[in-house]
């Protein structure tokens, strides 16, 4: 029973669901993790959109095969407990990544999601072209979630949203509730809620306060 009558729990990906990031994983697995970690910085300092710093991560990628790519992304080990937390929460769940495809599918599998959101790494012939499409590169997580709710009919106001990081403050303010996960500062002042020890264990009594899984 849906006791707080949510519809819908949208999930951030990396360092939410995951213990750490996607971009990093490739990049280290790619022998470019320095290169990748400064225009990460350059996106921290604001000089960067989220987009533009995707992109430019990327192409340091070009030439690293699909199938390094992809071992790389599953190599991402889940957040403790996440999987057992999820499989108990009644409304539909979403899973919304910056990153990609590959580390989002399956622990959107895992945990029972119906929708996943995240981009695509381009390839050809097998290696990756150092380039990147997807609705979330150049669209927040708040107008994509937003197109979701549109096309699948859910409420705005009975969506409840988990993340950590600036890029999950646009669909928080989407949701009608906000939950921080060991969370940046700027995602601790959007959020309603807030953990700071990474175990889903120490979501449990909020989403059951807000009738999302049960007692």
């Amino acid at each position: 029973m849906n006791n707080g009558n949510y519809e819908l729990v949208v999930f951030d990906l990396d360092s939410t669901l995951v213990d750490g990031e996607g971009i990093v994983a490739l990049a280290r697995a790619a022998g470019v993790e320095e290169e990748v970690k400064r225009v990460t910085e350059e996106a921290m300092r604001g000089e960067l959109d989220f987009g533009e710093s995707l992109r430019r991560r990327v192409a340091h990628l070009e030439g690293m095969t699909v199938e390094e790519a992809h071992d790389a992304l599953r190599s991402l080990e889940t957040t403790p407990n996440a999987v057992e937390v999820c499989r108990r929460i009644e409304p539909d769940i979403a899973v919304f990544s910056g990153g990609f495809y590959p580390a989002a599918e399956p622990v959107a599998e895992a945990i029972g999601a119906k929708h996943v959101r995240a981009n695509r790494l381009v390839s050809r012939d097998g290696v990756l072209t150092g380039e990147v499409e997807g609705e979330l590169v150049d669209d927040d997580k708040g107008e994509v979630l937003r197109r979701l709710a549109l096309e699948e009919g859910y409420d705005e106001d009975k969506i409840l949203v988990v993340g950590d990081g600036s890029n999950d403050v646009p669909m928080m303010r989407v949701g009608s509730c906000a939950v921080g996960f060991d969370p940046k500062p700027v995602v601790r002042d959007a959020a309603d809620v807030s953990v700071d020890r990474r175990d889903f264990r120490e979501l449990e009594p909020i989403l059951e306060k807000k009738g999302v899984i049960n007692r």
